[in-house]
């Protein structure tokens, strides 16, 4: 006779306890698991990061505060590196974003969306200028546009090559490079089909605009949809990759969640073991060590009991295979169903909001969200009415959105006001275009904003005076000076050579020179006595009226420099020649001296320089030692048997500037190695 098994306390926590043939079961209230409901899944710890804990049927859910993710909340979303480039992260519900630095834009200020002042942007010597999302280019003298790239005779004026051609600047001329299909001077010819063969490979639609354009199946992305989205293997921890429209999602393995199933989720959490037993972890799998009399995998079979088949035809719910175990019982869930009874359906009809579509997993689900709308179960509208600032229109793309500026507005929310009072520098007007804007100048200025001034006070050299014209400016040059800007000096002061005096004219110059030479620089020299190699020995020769003379190198002297004042023997005794100045000296060996180390001073052997036994006598290095067997150097003060060279006990045996070593029994080898 069993007693009766419900009792008050046997379902904790408001649960209501259910009699079965030989056993029981507890209906938990929403917040509670367990064998009997012990278990408060709402704990103080378990929506971190001050979310609020919601309590569902046999599970919980965690609504976090701005900025925070997770099942958990555990994910911080603006972490220290979010946002690039000094960029503040500002929290928003289940998302975040970036307020840039002047200069960088970009869902993390990574980039910018217009790349800003990249290498070369600013052409023909350009300057590049950042602005708040954009920049500006300060042009040198005779050039403007955008980014500097229209010249005084420009002729690549916008759309001069049509059908997306590009324009090449040459002097005086252009050429366009067309796209492929068309030809012609201007590229206004088309040839053929670019759409055939097509170029958009992996299933992708070819249309015929700018070019081509790829249309990609879901999954694929890039100008010829050559790039696979799941071609890297984004899902981890086995997870599956599913192709969506320029997109993909993953679909994760049991006890792993997150966006690429990098997150893992702790399995003991929800408490499995029942009556007592202790849980642990072992990679995805748990185990329950249980109490006396008790077994099964959760600890849930009492073995005071006998049961009667617990595989009873409703014991697994929502289509759920009973496995009979020792004991006890196991249920195998649908994809979209989970809970001891397979009695939990995941795929509840508001869990994906905003026309999401629920897709059952294996003990899981994911949301199919429509276009404009992201997060775990859809609820971030990306598409809020003041998205798009300043008219803007919101379009709804796969996982983000876009804004549709008005003329003059741009930015990715057109945030950006192009045509400011300022953008239009010195009296230029602001002319609003689809994402862009233009400066009218007034003549004499030019640029991006019309902030060059081609009139600067120094754009004309040497006195000369600037004319400004639309576009462009001239300069009216004095006499003796040309060039665009009035730079050159025709009167430099190398130009009249010899003497000559350089006289300025009306862009030209004359040179008056000196007695015997002439030219239009004075470069002939009509009685030239510079003939070559008069200088002897690398002298050099300068001309003189009517004369010349020679400045002759170190060491070297005469009218013509023949003569070599270092002559062999020069310096006697050893001794070394140094040229000098129209002069020379001599570096004389130990004891001697002299102008010419001609006098010796004292006996270089004494006292005695060789150590070691060594035997000192003269030579025209001063000295030299003939030292003793096993012993070298200039002093004979290297003992070559000094080092012990001669391993494992050999003996070392001097010789005339050597050694050898006698090496014991069992050892050979230069050193007995």
């Amino acid at each position: 006779n069993f007693a009766d098994l419900c009792q008050p306390t046997t379902c904790q926590n408001g649960g209501t306890c259910n009699r079965l043939p030989l056993n029981y079961s507890c209906s938990c209230l929403p917040g509670y698991s367990g064998r009997n409901c012990e278990t408060d899944l709402c704990l103080n710890t378990t929506c971190q990061n001050g979310g609020t804990c919601n309590r569902l049927p046999l599970n919980y859910s965690c609504s976090c505060l701005p900025g925070y993710i997770g099942r958990n909340c555990e994910t911080d979303l603006c972490q220290p590196t979010t946002c690039q480039n000094g960029g503040t992260c500002n929290r928003l519900p289940m998302n975040y974003n970036c307020s840039c630095l002047p200069g960088y834009s970009g869902r993390n200020c990574e980039t910018g969306v217009y790349n800003l002042c990249q290498p070369a942007i600013c052409q023909n010597g350009g300057t590049c200028n950042r602005l708040p999302l954009n920049y500006s280019c300060s042009c040198l003298p005779g050039y403007s546009g955008r980014n500097c790239e229209t010249g005084v005779y420009d002729l690549c004026q916008p759309l001069v090559c049509q059908n997306g051609g590009t324009c090449n600047k040459l002097p005086l001329n252009y050429n366009c490079s067309c796209l492929p299909g068309y030809s012609g001077r201007n590229c206004e010819t088309g040839m053929y089909d670019v759409c055939s063969p097509n170029p958009c490979v992996n299933g992708g639609n070819c249309i015929e605009v700018d070019g081509y354009t790829c249309q990609c199946l879901p999954g694929y992305i890039g100008r010829n949809c050559d790039q696979d989205l799941c071609g890297s293997f984004p899902c981890q921890n086995n997870g599956t990759c599913n192709k969506l429209p320029q997109n993909y999602s993953c679909s994760c393995s049991p006890s792993f969640t997150g966006a690429n199933c990098e997150s893992g989720e702790f399995l003991c959490t929800s408490s499995p073991c029942a009556n007592g037993g202790v849980c642990t972890e072992s990679g995805c799998h748990f185990h329950c060590t249980c109490q006396p009399n008790f077994s099964g995998s959760n600890c849930e079979i009492s073995r005071h009991f006998n049961f009667a088949d617990l595989c009873q035809p409703t014991t697994c719910l929502n289509g759920g295979t009973c496995n009979r175990l020792p004991l006890n019982y196991s249920c195998s869930c649908l994809p979209g169903y989970s809970g001891r009874n397979c009695e939990t359906d995941l795929c509840l009809p508001t869990i994906c909001q905003n026309g999401g579509t629920c897709n059952r997993l294996p003990l899981n689900y994911n949301c199919f969200c429509l276009p404009g709308y992201s997060g775990r179960n859809c609820e971030t509208d990306l598409c809020h009415p003041t998205t798009c600032q300043n008219g803007g229109t919101c379009n709804r793309l796969a996982l983000d959105y876009s804004c549709s500026c008005l003329p003059g507005y741009s930015g990715r929310n057109c945030e950006t006001d192009l045509c400011l009072p300022s953008t239009c520098q010195n009296g230029g007007t602001c002319n609003r275009l689809p994402l862009n804007y233009k400066c009218s100048c007034l003549p004499g200025f030019s640029g991006r904003n019309c902030e060059t001034d081609l009139c600067p006070p120094t754009i004309c050299q040497n006195g000369g005076t600037c004319n400004r014209l639309p576009l462009n400016f001239n300069c009216s040059c004095l006499p003796g000076f040309s060039g665009r800007n009035c730079e050159t000096d025709l009167c430099l002061s190398t130009i009249c050579q010899n003497g000559g005096t350089c006289n300025r004219l009306p862009l030209d110059y004359s040179c008056s020179c000196l007695p015997g030479y002439s030219g239009r620089n004075c470069e002939t020299d009509v009685y030239n006595l510079c003939q070559p190699a008069i200088c002897q020995n690398g002298g050099t020769c300068y001309r003189l009226p009517l004369d010349y003379s020679c400045s002759c190198l170190p060491g070297y002297s005469g009218r013509n420099c023949e003569t070599d004042l270092c002559q062999p023997l020069v310096c006697q005794n050893g001794g070394t020649c140094n040229k000098l100045p129209l002069n020379y000296n001599c570096s004389c060996l130990p004891g001697y001296s002299g102008r010419n180390c001609e006098t010796g001073m004292y006996d270089v052997c004494y006292p005695n320089p060789c150590v070691n036994g060594g035997n000192c006598s003269r030579n025209v290095d001063g000295y030299r030692c003939q030292c003793q067997l096993g012993y070298i150097g200039r002093n004979c003060d290297q003992d070559l048997c000094g080092s012990f060279p001669c391993q494992n006990n050999g003996t070392c045996n001097k010789l005339p500037q050597n050694y050898s070593c006698s090496c014991s029994p069992s050892f050979t080898g230069a050193n007995c190695e």
